[in-house]
């Protein structure tokens, strides 16, 4: 950092200058010249006062400081080419990014066109070593010799179509190839230890599911060691654990010449604010390194598609041993469909020409007229096991119980590290707006508040990334899920309480003391409830089908206990109504042999789909799990951070402008109906454990009667007090001071 002086050599770099960026700031405001060098393009740009600006700093684009801050990288290059911009804090100018004086702005034009002329010109093709082959000769013959320095490549396929394979297929393929520079792999789902095992079953030619296992038969092992010989020669980096783009991209600049970058899925990864498209764009051109990027197809990969130097689509049918690579998009030549074979057993997939899979002769079937038992061949190909009966020794016995609790143990450990870094999404979020705001909590809250919405949406899509089905986003709803107007609802009816004792009043005498309880976090407990997948589908007949979800029309029961709520909430009017499987799954426990409170409704019709409890729980135990350490470390900032997360989610997720990322009117009053009916059930155990119900409201008020915390059902206690999800704790007035009054029996 020098006053006045164009010393380049002090340049300080990018990410430090974001650590240190409000202090620079404020040093530039005070007539301090700052140097900021990119280290990936080398561009060095200095940041100056405002009085020192070399250009009309009202002519200027201008940028807030904080904006200014996560996008300095492109800030730096853009005034080292030239463009210079102001910088501004809090309306007022307060620096001036600019370029060095002296420094050449101006692009390569004349001898840089007459080199490309030349290359473009030449009698013989680029030299092969600057290509990176991509494992599948069909696809390299189309490409003119396979991926180059700098290209974008995207290949996306449904779950299970082997996208993963052909990634780590053509990342081998670079690693193996002489002359060729390094390759690295950036995973966000599986760990070093996966990768690796998928790259040596399918280089050494022998069923993944031995490797892992550590089954590999005798005969096998010379194969399986050489394998691992020539990876281990080769020039191949396994990155793990990494969530953000910027990671990779800090890991992948620290590797000279590489030559491959392989991102899968590219969708587990963080781009920030900038748009996943020019974000994978812009690591292509600034590594000067072909990047192949996989992932599950969706609608939201489409703008990569069309950014890609080359897109495809992956697909194959359910088991399928053989696939079809859709080239959809090629920047440079023809599209056209390439077939190939799936050997997904060796995590690999292969050219669709067949060719045999080792040097081995092929052992001829015994003739099927002999009556003698057939040999059992030590072959490659897939072969049904053939059975036999015997009794496992207790060693055996011993042995699989080991590999089973080994297997749940590298199981428990992969979902650990997800978890982890899905919750380090969150804290990183938290430090991230703190360290914008430069302490300020309450600016950090608000700003965490208006980035909830798309935070919370892109940890959804994070956590659906290893589910075994695609939901519906948008789904063509039926008229009655539909608001009629801006300031109407739609017909839905969420059961949703307000319900006091007709027996009690309040009275400063009374003979009964109450309680006010507050239910925790509610509507992130409520998450956990039955959602339907996809498009609901119209059942005309009354059915109910405990495995499917949705709306449905009944004819409420009647209600006759005056010392509990109606489960209905407080509808006044009568009839028929359309309600929630949430509240219709209240209903019939209600009537089950269990309780026998009421008869069980009249269903007349449904609108469903086939449904599942868990949609949104793993997303939900990751928001609870930093909920815990929020509270168990008195911060505040990220507690609210969370709260904002889990309840605009329910509340935008209907029709709303504010979430353009999903529609499903029917998960949010599931959702909803679900809080409402889980306040019911603590209701109902206060009432069945002898404390007097006064008050229920809402999703998150419960008013008792007796002594809360010592009554107990089936020998445990009714209520905990704390701010778990599965505690109570006491509401509080305007003052922090516990809510507690006396009621007296009605006259």
């Amino acid at each position: 950092m020098v006053g006045g002086v164009d010393d380049t050599n002090e340049a300080l770099g990018v990410e430090a200058a974001r650590a240190r960026w409000s202090e620079i700031i404020a040093s530039a405001t005070h007539g301090t010249v700052t140097h900021l060098r990119d280290a990936e393009s080398g561009a060095v740009a200095r940041l100056v006062p405002r009085e020192q600006s070399l250009f009309p700093v009202e002519e200027l684009p201008a940028w807030a400081v904080t904006a200014a801050r996560p996008k300095l990288g492109d800030l730096v290059r853009q005034a080292a080419a030239g463009q210079p911009v102001a910088l501004t804090r809090r309306g007022d100018l307060a620096a001036v990014l600019a370029p060095v004086p002296g420094a050449s702005t101006n692009p390569a034009t004349g001898g840089g066109l007459d080199e490309l002329l030349d290359t473009l010109t030449a009698a013989t093709p680029q030299a092969p070593a600057s290509l990176v082959p991509t494992g599948l000769d069909s696809l390299d013959t189309l490409l003119g010799g396979g991926l180059r320095p700098g290209q974008l490549a995207l290949v996306t396929g449904s779950p299970g179509s082997g996208t993963s394979a052909l990634a780590l297929g053509a990342a081998r393929a670079a690693a193996l190839t002489e002359g060729l520079g390094p390759v690295m792999v950036a995973s966000a789902q599986m760990s070093r230890q996966d990768l690796a095992a998928r790259m040596l079953a399918a280089e050494a030619n022998l069923p993944l599911a031995q490797i892992t296992t550590q089954t590999v038969p005798e005969t096998d092992r010379p194969r399986l060691e050489a394998a691992a010989a020539r990876l281990r020669g080769a020039p191949l980096h396994l990155m793990d654990r990494q969530t953000t783009l910027t990671q990779t991209r800090t890991a992948a600049a620290a590797v000279p010449d590489l030559a491959l970058l392989v991102l899968d899925p590219v969708t587990h990864f963080d781009v920030g604010t900038a748009a996943p498209a020019l974000a994978l764009r812009r690591l292509a051109t600034d590594l000067r390194a072909a990047v192949l990027a996989v992932a599950a197809h969706g609608p939201g990969l489409l703008p990569v598609e069309a950014e890609a130097d080359i897109a495809a689509r992956l697909h194959r049918q359910d088991h399928s041993a053989t696939a079809q690579l859709e080239i959809v998009r090629y920047r440079h030549g023809p599209t056209t469909t390439l077939p190939l074979n799936a050997d997904l057993a060796r995590a690999r997939l292969l050219p669709a020409t067949p060719t045999p899979v080792d040097d081995e002769p092929p052992i001829p079937s015994p003739p099927p007229t002999s009556t003698e038992p057939a040999p059992h061949p030590v072959t490659d190909s897939p072969q049904p096991p053939t059975t036999t009966t015997h009794t496992e020794s207790p060693t055996a016995h011993q042995a699989r119980a080991g590999h089973q609790r080994h297997q749940a143990a590298r199981r428990t450990k992969s979902a650990d590290q997800a978890a982890q870094a899905l919750r380090e999404m969150i804290t990183d979020a938290v430090e991230n707006e703190l360290a914008t705001a430069q302490g300020d909590a309450e600016a950090a809250m608000e700003r965490l508040s208006k980035r909830a919405i798309p935070d919370v949406m892109r940890l959804f899509d994070q956590t659906r990334k290893s589910a075994r089905y695609e939901y519906t986003a948008y789904p063509a709803l039926p008229d009655i899920l539909h608001k009629p107007s801006k300031k109407d609802p739609d017909l839905i009816w969420e059961a949703r309480p307000s319900w006091a004792n007709p027996a009690y009043r309040r009275h400063p005498d009374g003979e009964l003391r109450v309680t006010a309880l507050d239910v925790n976090a509610a509507y992130l407990s409520a998450l956990k409830c039955h959602l339907p997948i996809g498009r609901l589908e119209h059942n005309p007949n009354g059915d109910y089908d405990s495995k499917r979800a949705g709306i449905h029309l009944i004819t409420p029961p009647v209600w006759h206990h005056r010392d509990l709520p109606n489960p209905l909430g407080d509808r006044e009017e009568p009839g028929p109504l359309w309600i929630t499987t949430a509240t219709l799954r209240l209903l019939l426990r209600l009537a089950g042999p269990k309780h026998q409170l009421l008869e069980a409704p009249v269903i007349h019709e449904s609108w469903t789909s086939s449904a599942t409890e868990n949609f949104l729980d793993a997303m939900r135990q990751v928001l609870a799990a930093v909920r815990t350490d929020a509270i168990d470390e008195d911060d505040y900032v990220t507690l609210h951070y969370i709260k904002m997360m889990y309840a605009k989610l329910v509340s935008t997720m209907g029709e709303s402008t504010e979430n353009r990322a999903i529609t499903r009117p029917d998960w949010m009053h599931n959702i909803r109906s679900q809080a409402f009916a889980n306040i019911y059930g603590r209701a109902l155990k206060a009432h069945q454990a002898g404390l007097t119900v006064i008050s229920v409201m809402g999703t998150d008020e419960l008013h008792v009667a007796g002594d809360v915390w010592a009554a107990r059902s089936n020998g445990k206690a009714v209520f905990t007090e704390g701010r778990g999800l599965a505690d109570m704790k006491v509401k509080t007035d305007r003052d922090g001071a516990p809510v507690h009054y006396t009621v007296t029996r009605s006259s």
